[in-house]
């Protein structure tokens, strides 16, 4: 885990990379893998202006699997590509 978080941390500046404590969440990649594996999410959304829309309207914030998530899709692309593996 910190070999995968000092190099986002290179890539997209240390403050833009956290680590979030262990979830019981439903991906279970790694154990298909049989391997360790990092989730993460890039950029997905806006989240702070996502948190003043629903204070205001008192909707829930739509989460990924959600039908009504919207994810900022140009900030999640760019910082996808940006936090890729580079070939050797």
């Amino acid at each position: 885990m910190k070999r995968v978080k000092s190099a986002l941390a290179e890539r997209l500046g240390s403050e833009r990379v956290t680590t979030m404590p262990p979830q019981m969440v439903a991906e279970d990649f790694a154990e298909y893998a049989g391997r360790s594996a990092v989730g993460s999410d890039l950029g997905r959304r806006d989240r702070a202006g996502a948190l003043r829309a629903a204070a205001k309207t008192g909707a829930a914030v739509p989460e990924l699997h959600s039908p009504t998530f919207v994810p900022d899709l140009e900030r999640t692309l760019k910082t996808a590509m940006k936090s890729r593996p580079r070939r050797s």
